[in-house]
């Protein structure tokens, strides 16, 4: 979906509208009766749920106390976890029909107080729904999490895994972004999908459900070319084929092994060698350039580079230097890169909790 300037949502102009409204309700509530004064401490929530459209609930311990609103789901940043609480309204004589001026005045300062906290919550709550800015030239919104993606080798389509264990193929063409298809491939979160860059029209996924799937976008819907669920021990986390090698595509799961599949036989692949890295493979990368050549992101146990040759895989060296969850690395690419006569690859790393990214060389040559 393109973004326009008309669809853009305004803080400052929701906010004062919504002031506004705060004002009028308060004018027809005057004088302070407790019973008027509740009734519009609950009215005070009720815009909400045109804004945020989730299901709220509204509390409170007190006849007197502004209701807390707080989010019985949470959006995706965690902005909706948090409540919005009020500050309690002084304590008053619920029998008498009038307050006096301190009780007046306690009361109107503790409401602007409170005013200030909504203005700071909807500018936040609009922030978040607000439509991607003028950078974002094209978006789709989903109602589950979208955890992976890649695209095909002709950059007009994307397969896009989903938290709920469907995967979407998203088209691109003429300026026009829209989902194409989408089905439920897996139990549990779709961690990986990848497109075959050989067969475009084949499309790889796996899933916590610790299943290794193959599909055919070529059918409609598409068609289950094949589905492993005896091979990895726990969720598949990363699929990638191999550009040297229209046969091979390797697999990393949860369960702590890199696996080399042979795909020959597409509705029957076999897992022709696997070695154990220590850590789950949250990530794999083949070299751009040496085959054989394989970096692994091994979560607890830092990183790997691996070599397979044939049904014969050898660790050839590890990197810790990360204090942390080893979940992004990649080789670096370019002309430089190219040559054969370089041994020592440059390669990239980062971290979750130590919050770093790396740049390293192996220090063992690496002999192919």
């Amino acid at each position: 979906m393109a973004e326009t300037e008309s669809t853009k949502t305004s803080n400052v102009t929701i906010v004062s509208l919504y002031s506004n409204y705060l004002r009028n309700r308060l004018r027809a509530f005057y004088p302070f009766h407790p019973s008027n004064l509740l009734r519009f401490l609950s009215n005070l929530a009720a815009p909400f749920r045109s804004i945020h459209h989730r299901q709220c609930i509204y509390t409170s311990s007190s006849p007197f106390q502004f209701p807390r609103l707080f989010h019985t789901d949470s959006s995706v940043d965690g902005s909706y976890s948090i409540p919005l609480l009020f500050k309690k309204l002084p304590e008053i004589n619920q029998e008498d029909s009038q307050w006096t001026d301190c009780e007046i005045r306690d009361a109107i300062n503790s409401i602007y107080q409170n005013l200030q906290k909504l203005d700071s919550y909807i500018s936040v709550l609009v922030t978040n729904h607000r439509k991607p800015r003028k950078i974002t030239q094209y978006w789709i919104g989903y109602t589950c999490g979208a955890i992976d993606l890649d695209w095909n080798p002709s950059g007009t389509s994307m397969t896009v895994g989903l938290s709920d264990g469907s995967v979407s193929i998203v088209s691109f063409l003429e300026s026009k972004l829209e989902i194409q298809e989408e089905w439920k491939a897996h139990d549990f979160e779709l961690w990986t999908t990848a497109f075959d860059i050989h067969q475009p029209n084949l499309v790889y996924t796996g899933s916590d459900d610790c299943k290794f799937s193959c599909w055919d976008l070529r059918d409609g819907p598409s068609n289950l070319v094949f589905q492993n669920s005896k091979a990895h021990k726990m969720g598949v986390c990363c699929i990638q084929k191999s550009s040297h090698d229209p046969n091979s595509l390797v697999t990393g799961s949860y369960d702590e092994t890199l696996r080399l599949w042979d795909l020959r036989t597409i509705s029957k692949p076999v897992n022709e060698t696997s070695i154990g890295l220590g850590g789950g493979v949250w990530r794999v990368k083949h070299h751009p350039y040496i085959p054989n050549l394989v970096l692994a992101a091994c979560m607890h146990n830092g990183f790997a580079i691996v070599s397979i040759k044939g049904n014969e895989a050898q660790v050839l060296e590890t990197y810790k230097k990360h204090d942390s969850l080893a979940y992004g690395a990649d080789w670096q690419k370019g002309e430089a890169n190219h040559r054969v006569e370089r041994t020592k690859p440059i390669v990239a790393t980062c971290s979750f909790y130590d919050k770093l990214v790396r740049i390293w060389k192996p220090e063992n040559e690496i002999n192919l």
